[in-house]
């Protein structure tokens, strides 16, 4: 009796100290433990601020992750098709010297005007877009390669004549008259005076036309702007930006030729080695150089675009050596993506030149001698 006695007593001394546990722990305002007092408190907030601290981490690396991490070219949903620029259906290209004669290097005047030059740029034509060709000079000689389009100013169009331009070359203090490359007549201004043209248009040399800017020291001014200074020092062969407020930048030192630059200063367009086969680079002041296959005879599009000629094969054209075929490809200077405007076997477009909006181009067929206006537009790809 008595040993019962005795572990009732002790089986009543563990429950009440169980139960004096139990009512510690939850306590009046529920289950606290150890963290409901003022200590408790500051546990909790230190906690919530270290969480705090991991997540921005966190957040931080994913932030420098995404920066270092190329982003890749979004793909095209099945709902929504894009769109490239393409050219008229052939039937509706407009040749611009119909009963006229050879016709090269054709480049804008306006939106509605093309200035042509004759075969090796002997002879200059205006062609209206209605099919009328104006002949200003037969005896006209002009540079092989222009550059870009024709700015005109107070109703005169100034024109290089390569005559009298080497001649003013020539004359400059440090030029060599054995070191003028073909490219370099084409930026200095010769005497030409002609009238009687559509919208009272005079095509106009050096009397009438500001000067070129060209200097031994900056060499042929390309470019300039408030991103800097595009130049090419034909007797190095060097083609040189400077950005404003920085150095010099050697660009290319292959002799570049068909050198284009874009309206914002910020790149540049052009041909290495010779034809057929020359190498197109495109040079950015942000991203550096790239090289684009064979091309040659850049051209900007407002766009985002830059349009050129690819030659293939070699042909002869008299003294000269020309091209068999060529075809016009487009690419887009944000993708880097290329693809034909043109596959036309029995032609060579070469030369391609751009309205001022972007809604026309002209280019020379170096095959058979015809200049063509064409219509561009979008087409859609799905």
């Amino acid at each position: 009796m008595k040993r019962t006695n005795r572990g009732s007593g002790l089986r009543w001394v563990l429950s009440t100290v169980v139960l004096g546990a139990l009512v510690w722990v939850a306590g009046p305002g529920g289950c606290k433990g150890p963290e409901s007092g003022p200590s408790g408190q500051v546990l909790r907030a230190q906690r919530t601020q270290q969480a705090q601290q991991a997540r921005q981490a966190r957040q931080a690396r994913q932030a420098r992750q995404a920066r270092l991490t190329p982003s890749p070219s979004p793909s095209p949903s099945p709902l929504t098709p894009q769109t490239r620029l393409a050219m008229s259906p052939r039937a509706t290209w407009q040749r611009l010297n119909a009963d006229g004669p050879w016709a090269v290097s054709p480049r804008f005047v306006g939106n509605a005007l093309v200035l042509l030059s004759g075969r090796v740029g002997r002879g200059l034509m205006l062609a209206e877009d209605s099919g009328v060709l104006h002949v200003i000079d037969p005896t006209y000689q002009g540079p092989v390669e222009v550059q870009g389009p024709v700015e005109v100013q107070g109703g005169v169009i100034c024109l290089p004549n390569r005559r009298s331009a080497l001649d003013d070359a020539r004359a400059l203090p440090g030029v060599s008259p054995g070191a003028l490359p073909g490219a370099l007549p084409g930026a200095l201004p010769g005497r030409l005076v002609s009238g009687g043209l559509p919208g009272g248009l005079r095509v106009a040399g050096a009397e009438s036309c500001p000067p070129t800017g060209f200097n031994p020291e900056l060499g042929q001014v390309l470019h300039e702007s408030v991103v800097g200074r595009w130049s090419f020092f034909p007797r190095r062969g060097e083609l040189v930006f400077v950005p404003m407020g920085g150095a010099a930048v050697l660009v290319e030192d292959r002799v570049p030729f068909s050198i284009r630059v874009s309206p914002d200063g910020r790149r540049a367009a052009y041909a290495v080695g010779s034809l057929p086969s020359p190498t197109l680079v495109l040079w950015d002041a942000d991203q550096g150089r790239r090289v684009l296959g064979v091309g040659v005879h850049p051209v900007f599009h407002p766009d985002g675009l830059l349009i050129y000629s690819r030659p293939d094969g070699r042909r002869r054209l008299g003294s000269l050596t020309s091209v068999a075929r060529a075809e016009l490809r487009a690419h887009d200077l944000t993708t880097h993506e290329s693809w034909n405007l043109t596959d036309t076997p029995d032609l060579a477009e070469m030369q391609p030149a751009l309205s001022p909006d972007g809604s026309r181009l002209a280019f020379a067929d170096w095959r058979h001698g015809g200049a063509y206006l064409v219509i561009l537009s979008r087409r859609v790809d799905r």
